[in-house]
């Protein structure tokens, strides 16, 4: 059986469709669990709602606590041997699972992950001519490496494996051996702390070819809709919990930490963007996500980045001139029409 979890939040223009998209998979042995965050609309109801119609719905109501903690309260409650996720504002075609799970049987995978659609304006499908397979522990630091590096990549296509949790699918005990390295409480890149801990334990993980199943909607709420600005305190909460995973699963901390700093780097250059902020107020945040920003992390994404604008930004910022760099990105909004 598999299990798909559905952090619910604040979706009700869309429950309905994601949830009636699972029920209509052609693999029918599943159980949904909608996970319902504190949310503030009709989201509860729905849930509700389908539970009473279909003995396969669970609904678990808890306090908003972020789409990290919906996913450990899912996992926590899922029974069946795999797992998977759909986010409730996205919706997967009939066969998705079922194709899906005949990917991870027929190559004896711990994982897989499909291609998918992302409905945007022009549309944009993945595309693999054949499987890409990662076996043994040395494929798997690789696809690990490439994993924090895919955010280099500019195409996104040159990097074949996503940070997103919910174009794959997952032996359950991956997740349930993984819990106790993840931070419930962070809220941004959330994912790339989960699937850090998760596929750091597989032994065979295979990236699926084939037509795309997965339909992400992009809507304004949509983190990877722009540049997406959290507290600090989340960014040294991910800092933490991926420097965790590493120590106890042994992994290569190079792209760990190149990634840790361009993450860092998104987001002072977020805060320096802001529209109608005080410059003071911007300084004393980018001067607080300077502070949790691992030593030389900055530099090590400079470095891997490349690019005379990245690497004269992050100079200037371990120098201390915070201000001037506010007003390069102000300047540089302006002239390329970028909104705060």
């Amino acid at each position: 059986m598999i299990s798909v979890i559905v952090p619910v939040y604040k979706a009700e223009p869309y429950l309905r469709q994601c949830v009636d998209s699972i029920l209509a998979q052609t693999l029918s042995d599943l159980e949904i669990i909608l996970v319902d965050d504190g949310s503030p609309d009709g989201c509860p109801a729905i849930c509700d709602e389908y539970a009473a119609k279909d003995p396969r719905v669970r609904v678990i109501h808890k306090e908003n606590g972020g789409p990290a903690s919906s996913v450990i309260a899912g996992v926590q409650a899922a029974t069946g041997e795999y797992i998977g996720f759909v986010d409730s504002d996205d919706w997967i075609d009939p066969n998705y699972y079922a194709d899906l799970y005949r990917g991870i049987i027929q190559n004896g995978a711990d994982a897989v992950e499909a291609e998918r659609v992302i409905e945007s304006q022009p549309p944009f499908v993945r595309r693999r001519s054949e499987p890409i397979v990662y076996e043994g522990p040395e494929q798997i630091q690789l696809l690990l490496r490439r994993f924090f590096l895919a955010f280099l990549d500019q195409s996104g296509l040159r990097w074949p494996v996503t940070y997103a949790r919910w174009d794959k699918l997952y032996r359950r005990a991956l997740w349930t051996d993984s819990l106790h390295l993840m931070d419930g409480r962070i809220v941004l890149d959330d994912d790339r702390m989960e699937n850090a801990a998760v596929l750091s334990l597989c032994g065979k993980f295979v990236l699926l070819a084939g037509t795309a199943k997965y339909h992400y909607r992009q809507t304004a709420g949509s983190v990877s809709s722009g540049y997406a600005l959290s507290p600090p305190s989340n960014s040294g909460r991910l800092y933490a919990a991926l420097d965790r995973i590493a120590s106890v699963r042994g992994l290569d901390t190079e792209p760990v930490e190149i990634y840790v700093g361009g993450a860092a780097y998104r987001q002072i250059y977020a805060a320096a963007r802001q529209a109608g902020v005080p410059l003071r107020e911007k300084r004393a945040k980018i001067k607080e996500h300077l502070s949790i920003c691992p030593p030389g992390t900055l530099k090590k994404y400079a470095k891997a980045r490349g690019g005379l604008f990245v690497r004269l930004f992050c100079t200037m910022l371990q120098a201390g001139f915070v201000a001037p760099c506010i007003g390069i990105v102000t300047l540089y909004a302006a002239l390329s029409g970028e909104k705060g």
